[in-house]
């Protein structure tokens, strides 16, 4: 009953709001009816309101970011040295200017270091800063003007190679030449020349130069791009998101992620393929020889799961493909392990006995199944929220 009042106002779940997801849209509109007098009413009265400790706390944090009225790096500071879950909530919802994709990409790698960071902890904690870091991640995507966050996060990865584009061109240090350097397989380095000869690594004598130490970090921050980009793919494959053209155009523009989107093989919903491009259109070739056919920009395509392969009937067919050209994917995908239900699985519907009477090792099975969002609670056990398909 909460799920449909809250349903009115908001297309957040309860559950989402109550893991510091806000809704921006409808404060403004709260506030324009209300007026700046009458708001303030409200905004001091919400702790008569909020039930649970300092809940009216969060609220009210919430709201002051919203309206513009904390200091991003004060704010940035505080999240930093106490890790201060809603506060990192609160950061992503402070108004970045329309268009300004920097700021939101600045915003973007802080909140995916703080996840990054969480692995130091226990696991509860761990649980814990994730679930503050997604709810971070879909406030930026609604302060940012983005669909969704699926949506925002290709589209800010993809804007990460425009910062690096000087680093690219070759600088004269002394009497060598350095630059920034991707190679075929996404793969980040420093190039070293002198006299026309191409050096294995970097004279000692320039290891400390401000220009070397500025390029280590860039590799650094690309090599993690790559690294968030397999995982992003991956969970993209197992949600089924839908890239558009235009989209997958943009990040095949990014030298770090398009060896990774062309190792893969994509589908429009009748055909399967591997990604390519040809002029200034995208399409399917079904060995990476032949094309099956280009794609106009509004054309959707997704990352075929084993399950459409085998569907389909193409997934033997592929895993030659991709064995016989010896072809490095980022993830598992061909190879995949996929477990279709039993005839008995589909009668029924709720368990299933495949696996009765097995032993299996409890704490690595838990540590396997949490990389994979799911999570643990005390009388139930593992369970996983399938958002998309209103599934628990």
């Amino acid at each position: 009953e909460k799920d449909e009042n809250f349903a009115r106002y908001t297309p957040f779940s309860l559950e989402q709001l109550r893991n510091g997801v806000f809704d921006r849209d409808w404060l403004q509109a709260v506030y324009k009816e209300l007026g700046e007098k009458r708001f303030q009413k409200l905004y001091k009265g919400v702790k008569y309101i909020v039930y649970g400790g300092n809940g009216h706390r969060r609220v009210q944090l919430s709201v002051d970011a919203a309206l513009g009225k904390l200091d991003i790096e004060e704010l940035q500071k505080e999240i930093v040295v106490k890790r201060n879950q809603d506060k990192l909530r609160a950061y992503a919802l402070i108004p970045i200017k329309d268009g300004d994709r920097a700021e939101a990409l600045r915003r973007y790698e802080f909140i995916r270091q703080f996840a990054k960071e969480s692995k130091q902890f226990g696991a509860q904690r761990r649980q814990s800063e994730d679930k503050a870091c997604q709810a971070a991640l879909q406030n930026l995507a609604r302060t940012a003007n983005f669909s969704d966050v699926d949506h925002m996060v290709w589209c800010l990865e993809s804007e990460k190679i425009k910062q690096i584009e000087t680093y690219l061109q070759p600088l004269q240090l002394e009497n060598v030449w350095v630059w920034l350097e991707i190679d075929n397989n996404g793969i980040a380095q420093i190039a070293v020349e002198k006299n026309g000869k191409r050096q294995k690594t970097v004279p000692k004598t320039l290891q400390k130069e401000n220009y070397i130490v500025e390029l280590k970090t860039v590799i650094k921050d690309l090599r993690e791009q790559q690294r968030r980009a397999k995982e992003s793919l991956e969970q993209a494959m197992v949600r089924g998101y839908a890239f558009p053209v235009w989209e997958l155009k943009k990040l095949s523009a990014n030298p770090v992620l398009a060896p990774l989107l062309y190792t893969l093989v994509w589908t429009d919903g009748r055909q399967f393929g591997f990604l390519n491009s040809k002029e200034t259109c995208l399409g399917l070739l079904d060995n990476q020889e032949g094309y099956h056919e280009l794609f106009d920009d509004e054309t959707v395509l997704m990352l075929a799961h084993p399950y459409h392969l085998m569907q389909a009937g193409v997934w033997q067919q592929y895993m030659h493909i991709v064995y016989v050209q010896q072809i490095v994917q980022p993830f598992k995908q061909i190879f995949r392990e996929y477990y279709p239900l039993t005839v008995e699985e589909t009668h029924e519907k709720h368990s299933s006995r495949r696996y009765a009477g097995f032993q299996i090792d409890g704490p690595r099975a838990t540590a396997l199944l949490r990389q994979r969002g799911w999570v643990k609670h005390g009388r139930y056990g593992l369970s996983k929220v399938f958002y998309k398909e209103n599934l628990l």
